[in-house]
């Protein structure tokens, strides 16, 4: 069961305004906080291996944020309705994750452009890595998601991913319970499953250049156009499985194969609400009839599937600031009556 915590008390001159500007720096038991214009990168050039960093709802710019140590970044998260207590974290510019940053793990923000492994090919093979409930433009798994990286150990998982998400041919990638527009491409060894899938293609197919994987129990939605044909994947010794596609694919395509898959499946009728091929925040990707539709585990397919479907609101995992209530004035001591209401996450 969710616990509820509730703080009320008086608290002495706390301007909410900046409060939500602070980002705190947790270290061994101990706390930094930073409100300068540059909090976020303040932080992360401070903070050491296994520190943990929380970002407030405000929108902070970054630029080309480098991260070389293994670091917690938590935000408040990327959905208005499920942030209206603070607002979303919002991240203007890059994230780099170079050598050194092994073991991190983000959550919880929306990023105005791309999340990258390494900015050279010397530094990009950065290992276990999971990016988690963060809205990012395209993910690249290299340093420009083409070159080979030795990288593994990497989970994707309930991310708005707005563009593409390019391997950068990493080994054993886990991407599960995504909402993804664009390709996925430059993968061997992927394990890709309950994802929401959508977009445009033409050239090369939705999939391309990967390699001995597995896709398992995802909603498809790819619109061809006046594309020569539906072509499906650029790639060997792949195996679709319990998959929706609106298009009628005969397996196998070359060495790759397919079973228990459903075709002329459009997610504008299959789910609840989903009209046009993007991803939206008024959407609701819930499948209409899930027991018409169970995967290879089971549960339905797409991201509400497996033992631990996706999150609603994309809330992080760490308390999360349901209301907050502020006094008009002070009281005749000067004090301040704030009552602010917190629920526990149990994931």
């Amino acid at each position: 069961m969710k616990k509820i915590i509730l703080i009320s008390g008086l608290i002495l001159s706390l301007s909410p305004l900046s409060a939500q500007k602070v980002v705190a720096l947790h270290h061994v038991g101990n706390t930094t906080l930073y409100n300068t214009l540059n909090a976020v990168n303040d932080a992360v050039a401070a903070a050491q291996n296994g520190d943990t960093i929380y970002i407030p709802g405000a929108t902070y710019t970054i630029g080309n944020l480098i991260i070389d140590k293994s670091l917690t970044i938590f935000g408040v998260g990327h959905y208005a309705d499920s942030t209206q207590a603070t607002g979303i974290t919002n991240l203007s510019g890059e994230i780099h994750l170079i050598t050194g940053a092994d073991n991190s793990f983000l959550q919880g923000f929306y990023l105005t452009g791309n999340i990258y492994l390494g900015t050279v090919d010397s530094n990009d093979a950065v290992n276990n890595i999971n990016i988690s409930r963060v809205n990012l433009n395209t993910l690249y798994l290299s340093f420009n998601g083409t070159d080979t990286n030795t990288a593994s150990g990497i989970v994707i998982s309930e991310n708005w991913i707005r563009n593409s998400l390019y391997g950068g041919y990493t080994l054993n990638t886990i991407v599960r319970r995504n909402l993804i527009y664009g390709q996925i491409g430059n993968f061997r060894n992927l394990i890709f499953f309950n994802n929401f899938h959508v977009g445009y293609y033409c050239n090369n197919g939705p999939y391309r250049n990967i390699s001995n994987s597995l896709l398992r129990n995802n909603v498809t939605w790819f619109h061809f156009g006046n594309c020569n044909g539906n072509y499906l994947i650029s790639g060997y010794s792949n195996d679709f499985q319990y998959n929706s596609f609106v298009s009628n694919y005969t397996f196998p395509i070359g060495t790759n194969t397919g079973s228990n898959n459903w075709y002329s499946t459009s997610p504008s009728t299959l789910m609840v609400n989903c009209p046009s091929y993007a991803l939206n925040y008024t959407y609701d990707y819930h499948l209409q009839t899930p027991s018409s539709f169970l995967g290879s585990d089971g549960t339905e397919i797409g991201i509400y599937g497996t033992t631990s479907p996706y999150k609603e609101g994309g809330v992080p995992k760490n308390p999360h600031i349901q209301s907050v209530s502020i006094a008009d004035t002070t009281n005749q001591s000067g004090l301040l009556q704030i009552d602010i209401k917190v629920g526990a996450q149990n994931k």
